[in-house]
């Protein structure tokens, strides 16, 4: 075992890996707790895909495209299955989501 460092160069690699296991741990369970099981799994990717964003937004100060649109489109996408009728209530929350950081910045 590593102990706590990294295998190629022996440094320390403090909480961030731990903080970043157990928050995926528990986004899965958060999803199977309160999701349908049909889709508890989809939940926690799309917890998955938030984690990871905040993770790299946190760090470097950006939400890359290639992991924001496909998640967008994914949501919208997963909310007109599963409850068409609320499907504008989702695209108005998209677009005032991306007005707003496009009027920060």
């Amino acid at each position: 075992m590593g102990r706590g460092r990294c295998r190629k160069c022996a440094r320390l690699l403090g909480v961030f890996y731990p903080a970043t296991e157990i928050a995926a741990l528990l986004i899965a369970l958060w999803s199977l707790a309160v999701l349908p099981s049909n889709i508890a799994w989809i939940g926690a990717a799309f917890g998955w895909m938030l984690l990871t964003l905040g993770w790299i937004d946190q760090r470097e100060f950006i939400l890359p495209d290639s992991l924001t649109l496909p998640l967008a489109i994914g949501g919208i996408a997963l909310a007109a299955i599963i409850d068409r009728s609320r499907l504008l209530d989702h695209l108005i929350g998209a677009a005032a989501g991306y007005l707003s950081l496009f009027l920060i910045t």
